[in-house]
């Protein structure tokens, strides 16, 4: 699962922990990125940006949510 954040001074895998769900049924993999780190992933690594855009968005930008309301939902449902 990709969870888009606005910003953090953090490494991506200190990050991880903040986002996963407690007690979820079935193993996860958790790619918290931020919005420009995702934005380099489009030219430094195309084919892992490709495997992220083609996935399925849990929630629409159209409910225009800040990313961080926006993974806390995601993560409850």
């Amino acid at each position: 699962m990709c969870v888009v954040i606005s910003e953090s001074r953090r490494p991506v895998r200190d990050r991880i922990g903040d986002y996963l769900p407690f007690g979820f049924p079935v193993g996860i993999d958790l790619f918290p990125y931020t919005e420009s780190e995702l934005e380099r992933l489009e030219t430094e690594h195309p084919s892992w940006y490709a495997a992220i855009a083609s996935g399925i968005d849990l929630i629409p930008t159209s409910k225009r949510l800040t990313p961080s309301i926006r993974a806390d939902m995601v993560l409850r449902k």
